[in-house]
């Protein structure tokens, strides 16, 4: 019986990711680094991953995707700074820390909250979405809390 996961993959470069998640927990933390990381593991320590539908992680030519819809996940993403996130989130917390490239955000219901990224184009749902610095274009639809600190 699997308690948690962890994926490693080699990436010399920022990569681009896409993250869908219900119900879950979502850190992505951006940095200087050759390789990208996915640990995964319940939020209630007393129920194991890998016991209802498991988190599916696949990367290939520079393109990462996780998905996990059952709730209660806890994902960590470790990635090279500069990379894009596409970021699909329903009833979840989701927060990037460190320099992201492109990200574009989907969110009902979620409470999102971004360092910094080169351009944000987000739909919401409801919930709320902060971002510390954008340093392009922002595109933000929808309804819900929505605060950018710096443009």
């Amino acid at each position: 019986m699997l308690i948690g996961m962890n994926e490693i993959f080699a990436t010399p470069q920022p990569i681009a990711a896409t993250v869908s998640v219900a119900g879950a927990r979502l850190r992505v933390i951006a940095s200087d680094r050759t390789d990208t990381a996915v640990l995964a593991e319940p939020i209630e320590s007393a129920e194991p991953i890998g016991s209802a539908e498991p988190i599916k992680v696949a990367f290939s030519r520079g393109h990462l995707t996780v998905k996990a819809t059952r709730s209660g996940e806890k994902i960590t993403i470790y990635v090279p700074a500069g990379s894009s996130l596409v970021a699909y989130a329903s009833h979840s917390d989701v927060q990037a820390a460190g320099p992201l490239g492109d990200c574009e955000l989907h969110s009902a219901s979620s409470r999102v909250r971004l360092d910094r990224v080169d351009s944000l184009q987000a739909n919401t749902a409801g919930g709320e979405i902060e971002v510390g610095h954008v340093a392009g274009r922002a595109s933000v639809r929808g309804g819900g809390r929505i605060v950018i600190l710096e443009i």
